[in-house]
């Protein structure tokens, strides 16, 4: 008989061992160690981690992870011997798992040639969306110059809060990035997700005017441990589309980003938006690599 539950107590160990199958043996117990140490420093979560039984036999587990935005994200399991449908079980145990507690989007960020990992998300309802292009570029390199004058613009607060809430939802509309999600969350639920991408710091978070309008969104995150910066969104209003305006508001704030502990600066675009990953590598981005996004939408 087969059981899924929160990993809790002495489960925690279990079902982190179970997801370290795949290390060398002799390198197994640190990594665990690791894992657990990092847990207990806050370093990882592991609040919904589940592990699966089949009969008194802790023989798989699966880790998602609970995000601001009510949003999550989530890993194929690894299970024992091969055992389909403990994966099964697991993948559709966590889902339910996630739905209850509130979330509404449920995304794995796969390799592409994944395919078992694909495969059992797909068949549990968490299917193929696009390919992530991820590129980066270095902080130090040349940038291009703009000759026209700087666009206004003014920083993330309290008091422009609003301002940037009506501007993202905006930008939402006929998006090129991911537009199946619109609707699906609230501008307030992504400006908290994308709160919670990396260390934040709101002098990089920036509403940019043209015209006297408000037209354009830049938000960048840092992420001290890789020694870099994340633009983790850029989007333009629908009536100023068509000016130029991300390029600008690229050249305006990507110089000035501090070098102290990043000196790279990275992003994830939609394959499908071509337009956008154009505009990165005539400033100088380069692709890294690609990545399958796989989605379920609770509602």
């Amino acid at each position: 008989m087969i059981t899924v539950r929160p990993a809790v107590g002495p489960d925690v160990e279990s079902a982190v061992r179970l997801l370290m199958q795949q290390v060398p043996q002799a390198d197994r117990q640190q990594h665990v160690a690791n894992a657990l140490a990092s847990a207990a420093h806050g370093e990882l979560v592991l609040d919904d981690l589940l592990i699966g039984y089949r009969d008194a036999e802790p023989v798989g587990a699966i880790l998602t992870v609970i995000q601001p935005g009510q949003t999550a994200s989530i890993w194929p399991p690894e299970v024992a011997n091969a055992d389909d449908e403990m994966a099964d079980a697991l993948v559709a145990a966590a889902v339910r798992h996630l739905e209850a507690a509130g979330v509404t989007i449920i995304q794995s960020i796969l390799e592409p040639d994944d395919h078992s990992g694909r495969q059992l998300l797909t068949r549990n309802g968490i299917g193929y969306l696009t390919d992530l292009l991820f590129m980066e570029r270095n902080l130090d390199h040349h940038w291009p110059q703009d000759t026209r004058p700087p666009l206004k613009s003014v920083v993330y607060s309290t008091e422009t809060h609003d301002r940037f809430v009506a501007l993202l939802e905006q930008t939402y509309q006929a998006t090129l990035d991911c537009p199946e999600l619109d609707g699906i969350r609230t501008a307030e639920q992504a400006l908290a997700s994308h709160q919670a991408a990396g260390r934040f710091a709101a002098e990089t978070w920036r509403l940019y005017c043209a015209d006297g309008v408000d037209a354009g969104v830049l938000l960048l995150s840092e992420h001290p441990d890789q020694r870099a910066w994340e633009l983790v969104y850029m989007g333009v209003g629908p009536s100023c589309r068509g000016q130029g305006l991300g390029w600008r508001m690229l050249l305006d704030a990507l110089p000035k980003l501090p070098r102290t502990a990043a000196d790279t600066v990275f992003l994830a675009v939609d394959c499908r938006n071509r337009y956008a990953s154009a505009t990165y590598e005539r400033l100088g981005f380069s692709a890294l690599a690609t990545r399958a996004l796989h989605l379920y939408l609770t509602r």
